[in-house]
Order: structure tokens, then sequence, then C-alpha cells
């Protein structure tokens, strides 16, 4: 899965810049992103945040239906390359100026928190040798 994240993430990334290379005046185009943001529709493009997401949820619905045949390991990659889509377009969800988008941003920052302390809690189990639940008690 981790393969895959990364893979889709830098590909979009590299796409958009080199798209971004090809247009005229790139970098005349560059330094005037710098300045205030212009009055602007508020028309949303999509760009790959819905193919991201179809993308793993076909692949993570294909896991859990699938049985244990196996065949999980390989959907792993199909499902992070959805993940990194998604994230990829994540300025997208959170960045509008929309009133009412507060309490995602406060949701998926929570949810980046708690993700954040489960992941250094996990490391200090396994730092100290806990790897099972039964190390525990």
């Amino acid at each position: 899965m981790t393969v895959g994240f990364a893979l889709a993430l830098a590909g979009a990334r590299k796409i958009t810049y080199i798209q971004e290379r090809r247009r005229g005046m790139p970098v005349l185009r560059g330094l005037a992103r710098g300045r205030p943001r212009l009055p602007r529709s508020d028309d949303v493009r999509i760009h790959h945040y819905l193919p991201g997401l179809a993308i793993a949820m076909t692949a993570g619905a294909t896991a859990i239906l699938g049985g244990s045949g196996g065949i999980e390991r390989y959907l792993s990659v199909p499902f992070g390359i959805g993940a990194g889509l998604v994230v990829d377009e994540i300025g997208l969800l959170t960045g509008r100026n929309n009133p009412y988008w507060g309490a995602e941003r406060f949701v998926i920052l929570s949810c980046l928190a708690a993700t954040s302390a489960a992941a250094a809690m996990a490391a200090g189990f396994l730092r100290r040798g806990w790897h099972t639940a039964s190390d525990l008690v």
C-alpha cells in the first residue's frame, strides 16, 4: 500500500509540474500566483479526487469481500494508489473559503492528531518489545 501511495502521489505531482512548465511563460505565471488571489469563479474542479476515491473503494471492497485467498496483498497497491490520489487533492477539500467546511477541517485535523498519537504509541510499544496484546498483561 505504501508503494502505491508514494507512486501515485509522486506521479500526480510530477504530471502537474510538467503540465505547468509546458504552458506559456511558466516563470511569469508562477510570480503572478504569489500575488494575493484575484476574485475568481467558485467553480470546483475535481481533478483526480473522484478517480482516486473510486480506485481505493473498489480495491478495499474487493479485498474485504474476496475472502482469504491471499488477494489482499495484491490489492494493497491499487488501494494505496487511490489513497495517494485522494490525499493529493486535500488542498481542494480544505482550502475552499466555504463556511460549511469549518467542521470538516476540524475533523481532518483531529484525525491527523489521533493518527500521529497512535503511531507514536505503537512505536513506543515496539521499541519496548511489546508485540502483541498478551505482552501488555
